[in-house]
């Protein structure tokens, strides 16, 4: 199965809805840095919110995200335009942490909540703009969330999973809101049921 993503208005063009699938992506990834699972899980799902952002510029800009926690994963760091190409880096990729409650990967644990998440964004002016929020969780959609209401004023909700078995295998949610939050999170709720079978990590 391809990767692709989808672009959507609900109400008027009162929100706007993002969601996308990076199977491949991700996959590639791990194998070309050798990622630990939860690694995996950290850069795949940061790469998957930072294509669907790089789908939201009307021009080809560049657009760099770094993400510093704290953790033992160090510096992660993403790199796109609006032609659905990225790069995508992380400092330690032997990384490995499981919740003992739950079993599932600890991808907050990793990245750590220590920092912040850095979009710099270049226009083709004499200086790029850079834009920043302190991280939440560590587990990068919570992060993303607050970010887009911290730094760019835009109520959004941020679902972002990543199944991690033999094969890196990725379930991808994203939505981006401008008012009406409560149909978006309807959506999501909606979306998680048809995708009963995964398990967000």
């Amino acid at each position: 199965m391809k990767d692709y993503l989808v672009r959507g208005l609900v109400n008027s063009k009162n929100c706007r809805v993002f969601a996308c699938t990076t199977t491949n992506l991700t996959n590639v990834a791990q194998q070309n840095h050798n990622l630990w699972p939860c690694a995996s899980a950290a850069l795949g799902r940061m790469m998957a919110v930072t294509l669907m952002m790089g789908a939201m510029n009307k021009n080809k800009e560049k657009m760099t995200v770094v993400i510093n926690g704290g953790g033992p994963i160090g510096t992660m760091l993403c790199t796109t335009n609006s032609d659905g190409k990225i790069k995508g880096f992380v400092s330690n990729p032997e990384v490995h942490y499981t919740y003992n409650d739950t079993g599932k990967l600890a991808v907050g644990l990793c990245v750590g909540n220590q920092g912040t998440i850095q979009v710099t964004r270049d226009m083709g002016l004499k200086e790029p703009i850079t834009s920043s929020s302190p991280l939440q969780t560590g587990e990068i959609g919570d992060d993303f969330s607050y970010y887009f209401m911290l730094s760019e004023q835009v109520p959004s909700v941020v679902a972002v999973g990543v199944l991690v078995e033999e094969e890196v295998q990725v379930v991808i949610l994203f939505s981006y809101c401008q008012k009406q939050l409560k149909k978006i999170l309807r959506i999501l709720k909606i979306r998680s049921r048809i995708h009963h079978q995964y398990h967000s990590y």
